[in-house]
């Protein structure tokens, strides 16, 4: 989870809104609908991918045959954003240093890094 916001630059709602079928191996992204209802592709970094398909041979065994959601609770339910920022808050990640340090170095690094420029 951290692994992805981290790599995607996606903001917390977006994380929580992800279905299995948004996500894209072959390409290494996942597609998101943010705010405004605008739908993007954003890239997925080599270790969050790893750290995606551990996670989803895990998941399996937790979602319940009818949920899409890519990150579920125990109960086998798509998990609330309250209950990533308590996750994180465990970690000593806030809120504050999601939103904020993500964001930017997305927004500023990840293109260059991730995404080749396009020649026209």
């Amino acid at each position: 989870m951290v692994e992805l916001l981290y790599s995607s630059g996606m903001r917390l709602a977006e994380l929580v809104s992800l279905d299995v079928y948004d996500l894209d191996f072959q390409d290494a992204s996942l597609r998101v609908t943010g705010k405004g209802r605008k739908e993007r592709l954003l890239p997925i970094g080599r270790k969050a991918m790893d750290a995606l398909e551990r996670w989803l041979a895990c998941r399996d065994k937790l979602a319940r045959p009818d949920e899409m959601a890519v990150f579920v609770s125990q109960r086998g339910r798509r998990i609330s954003a309250r209950s990533v920022q308590l996750r994180l808050a465990r970690w000593g990640i806030t809120k504050a240093v999601i939103a904020g340090y993500t964001r930017t170095v997305c927004g500023t690094r990840l293109p260059v890094i991730c995404w080749p420029p396009v020649v026209i």
